[in-house]
């Protein structure tokens, strides 16, 4: 793999290398144009891996000069190249009959119709990253669903369009999906979860932070069908109770990553019901719970079952005290233990002489300060 600047150099590099250049990753490069593009292409025509993420003055000539040169293309990120539309989205993917994976995050020329393209030229498509796209629409998801049912990698993060129809439509035709990152996507509710308890019992992997319309009948029924599940993100899906934590417990014995930041309804009783389960005593290795104020030093009692956590994030999880992180810390001296306490208050006291750094008015041996991160 190859991560270089200027244009100039990249033009040798790839007179040099040649075929036997087939990684090439080449984001950031400001400096480089469609006609550095256009030399690369002709000498390396092996490419199968390329990265252009961010290279801002690339455009649809570039994708011209790969569909022309570069037909066992595998791998492409064109994120953030904002000159290039459907226009290019065509010309490549009509011509590179092996493309496998697609990221077109942050493109904001590419519509509904190019992904349509995309799509219905990709058969053998199994990664595609949209995020950011505003034209990733119900109608786009259909495409994709219903022409690549390889699919097994899917990020629609903050695709805003997107609601419970495309996301039912595609998941009836992608049976394989292990990596659904859903994040941000507001407007979607229990009827998705539904949807993947229903078709998608392969996959490993949610990200649904923000979806504050999912609730505890909905991950009821995904957990139901959704065994193989490793890591799931639930952060800021607010109305998620203990009842959510009980339906993981009892139906995903695979989970080893659980974020539950600013998910205010989660109290001791949940974080009892995943860490009194087996599965989870051997397998759970982070579990996120910034902000939840009804977590007491209870549920740190209850992760002393947890034998392979290696990370715990309790910021402002304020009921938990200095001993109790002491306790499961003395227990597991490597797990690592991101923790906020509020400083002391100082004790008053008659006899004030010496200003605290801490403090605006005396000398306080009680004062600390503020932040405790523990590793």
């Amino acid at each position: 793999m190859v991560q270089i600047g200027k244009g100039i150099v990249l033009e040798n590099l790839s007179i040099r290398c040649g075929k036997f250049l087939k990684r090439l990753n080449i984001e950031n490069c400001k400096f480089l144009t469609d006609h550095n593009m256009g030399i690369v292409t002709n000498h390396c025509q092996n490419l199968e891996r390329l990265i252009i993420k961010h290279c801002d003055k690339l455009s649809n000539t570039t994708l011209f000069y790969l569909s022309k040169h570069c037909p066992y293309l595998k791998h492409i990120n064109i994120s953030s190249c904002h000159h290039i539309d459907d226009q290019g989205i065509k010309m490549i993917s009509t011509s590179c009959s092996y493309l496998e994976s697609w990221d077109i995050s942050w493109c904001m020329h590419i519509t509904e119709n190019g992904i349509r393209i995309l799509a219905e030229s990709c058969p053998k498509l199994t990664t595609f990253k949209a995020e950011g796209c505003a034209y990733m629409t119900n109608n786009a998801a259909m495409h994709l669903g219903k022409n690549c049912p390889k699919l097994l990698f899917l990020d629609l993060n903050r695709c805003s369009s997107i609601t419970d129809d495309g996301l039912i439509a595609l998941t009836q035709y992608c049976p394989l999906l292990e990596t659904l990152i859903i994040a941000n996507c507001t407007s979607l509710t229990d009827n998705t979860l539904i949807a993947l308890g229903k078709y998608c019992h392969q996959l490993k992997k949610l990200d649904a932070t923000l979806c504050s319309q999912f609730s505890d009948a909905g991950f009821l029924a995904m957990a139901q069908g959704c065994h193989l599940l490793q890591r799931i993100d639930l952060e800021d899906c607010t109305t998620v109770t203990d009842e959510t934590m009980r339906h993981l417990a009892d139906n995903c014995p695979n989970i080893e990553n659980l974020t539950l930041s600013r998910c205010e309804q989660i109290t001791d009783d949940g974080v009892r019901y995943i860490a009194s389960s087996v599965s989870a005593q051997e397998n759970l290795r982070v579990l996120e719970l910034d902000n939840c104020p009804s977590i007491t030093d209870i549920s740190i009692n209850h992760l002393l079952a947890c034998q392979n956590l290696q990370r715990l994030d309790i910021f402002d999880c304020q009921q938990i005290t200095r001993n109790a992180v002491k306790r499961i810390q003395m227990r597991y001296p490597d797990l690592k233990i991101h923790a906020y306490f509020a400083p002391r208050t100082p004790t008053p006291t008659l006899h004030q002489t010496t200003s605290c750094s801490f403090c605006c008015s005396t000398s306080c041996s009680a004062c600390v300060p503020p932040c405790c991160t523990i590793t």
